[in-house]
């Protein structure tokens, strides 16, 4: 069993209040006559927990043309939310019937209703099903811990599955931001409890100059020295990590994988070079860069360092990306795939097409740091994990 037991807070049972409302949607759309209609509206996992993911399943049943749309609205406690419109793609539903799925972000413990009406390709919108449910609290919690790098202390939270058990363990490193923003937590806690409830223990280290820890890191959009003379600093801070993690009886020191994101993607490739001793290392758009800005003396450096590190990686190798990326540059994930397949080492690289949140696009940098997100990357991180961590 991983970390100190923790209480689970006891709410009431998961309340089920199905509702028909109207004014969800804007003048511009129509609400459906039947036979358009959704039912049996459910929620998983139950109960639900704070700080993961929810996937909602509805039946629909008497479309006449495809269903392209959700429009969801979740709102807390004394708060009206506006509907989000999510877009099904690949031109939506093939049937006059069947189920919709839809992942959503949970934060905080506290009661939630989601209210939830589908649109076809006519614009003509379902009368929407209401569901009053609460959140509670995780039954599990992370675990503060502190450990040294360098001499500095640097903080980091250790989120745990269930068992007695050693675990298997994912070291997840964190990308960077701008000196304004270095002193907020990092936990991670929408990512880390989804692995931890796959049964991977997963420790969220935050590197040296962030949130609680000591010393000074490497600072987004500062430019090339900040990363030059501050990145031997942050490979030292995970090579720290993973003597810590190995060091503790709930951790199987056999099976550890690092993971990160960005600048964390960067350091985790880094570090993995000269960790032959690792399961595998899984890069989320890992680089370094601030826009245009990456296209001089720092993309350079970048493509040496990352170039050097894949001509010394061992272990298997996830690269993942977003094609709309416009910080870090899709071209630093195809650069180290090239280079480990010249060495016939495993390697997986996975381009995404651009990143859309209701039907808009975002940033494609942004992907894997939001639940929304999840649908396009979930199944292959999962996938490369479980392969990389059986026993």
């Amino acid at each position: 069993m991983c970390g100190r037991d923790l209480v689970t807070v006891r709410y009431p049972a998961l309340v089920l209040a199905w509702v028909f409302a109207i004014g969800m949607s804007p003048a511009s759309s129509t609400i459906a006559a039947e036979p358009f209609s959704l039912s049996s509206l459910r929620l998983e996992p139950e109960p639900v927990e704070a700080y993961g993911r929810l996937t909602f399943r509805v039946a629909f049943s008497g479309a006449q043309v495809p269903v392209t749309r959700l429009w969801v609205q979740i709102s807390r406690e004394g708060t009206q939310a506006a509907p989000v419109p999510h877009d099904l793609g690949s031109g939506g539903t093939p049937g006059p019937s069947g189920t919709l799925q839809q992942y959503l972000e949970l934060g905080e413990p506290g009661p939630r209703r989601i209210s939830l009406a589908a649109e076809d390709a006519r614009g003509t919108r379902s009368a929407p099903l209401e569901l009053a449910f609460n959140v509670l609290e995780p039954s599990r919690r992370y675990e503060e811990l502190t450990y040294l790098s360098d001499g500095l202390k640097i903080k980091g939270y250790l989120y745990c599955p269930p068992g007695p058990e050693p675990s298997p363990a994912i070291i997840y490193s964190h990308g960077s931001v701008e000196r304004s923003e270095m002193a907020q937590p990092r936990r991670y806690e929408w990512l880390a409890y989804q692995l931890a409830r796959l049964g991977y223990a997963t420790f969220v280290a935050e590197r040296r100059g962030y949130g609680g820890s000591e010393g000074t890191g490497v600072v987004g959009g500062e430019g090339l020295n900040t990363l030059r003379y501050g990145l031997p600093g942050e490979i030292n801070d995970v090579v720290a990590a993973i003597e810590f993690l190995k060091a503790r009886p709930e951790i199987d020191g056999k099976r550890i994988v690092l993971l990160g994101k960005s600048l964390g993607g960067f350091v985790s490739l880094q570090t993995a070079a000269d960790r032959p001793d690792l399961r595998a290392v899984i890069s989320l758009a890992g680089g370094f860069g601030f826009g245009d800005r990456a296209m001089g003396p720092v993309m350079l450096f970048v493509q040496t360092e990352l170039r050097n590190a894949a001509r010394r990686i061992q272990v298997p190798t996830l690269l993942m990306h977003a094609q709309n990326d416009r910080i870090v540059p899709v071209e630093f994930s195809r650069m180290v795939y090239d280079e480990l397949q010249q060495r016939n080492v495993r390697a997986v690289v996975k381009i995404y097409s651009a990143f859309k949140v209701g039907g808009r696009e975002v940033e494609g940098h942004a992907l894997f740091d939001r639940v929304d997100g999840m649908p396009y990357f979930w199944a292959d991180l999962t996938g490369f994990l479980a392969e990389a961590l059986r026993p």
